[in-house]
């Protein structure tokens, strides 16, 4: 049997390392959301627990459509962010071919 066939090639292997590493953040950020009593971004305002699970929810939400390779919806996508979001995606496309 050809080995070639048995193992991943370099893309296929990023790409499960990728998804590895969303879903230990993803279990991670689900095990702390209810302790959180106050969330400091890096831009925007201070929130509360509250607004945390909001953001993360938005954020998950946004690299589930990634993931997929859906376009977002995600209102947050603007101005500056229209470029970067576009880097993401062809990232993200490009672990997939």
């Amino acid at each position: 049997m050809n080995d070639r066939l048995n193992s991943p090639d370099a893309s296929t292997f990023a790409r499960r390392i990728d998804l590895l590493r969303g879903e230990m953040a993803r279990e991670a950020l689900a095990a702390v959301a209810d302790h959180v009593r106050f969330v400091v971004p890096g831009h925007g305002h201070v929130g509360d627990g509250l607004e945390f699970r909001r953001r993360v929810a938005a954020d998950l939400a946004y690299l589930d459509t990634l993931e997929r390779g859906e376009p977002s919806g995600d209102p947050r996508i603007s101005g500056w962010l229209v470029a970067q979001h576009e880097r993401q995606f062809a990232h993200i496309r490009g672990l997939a071919g």
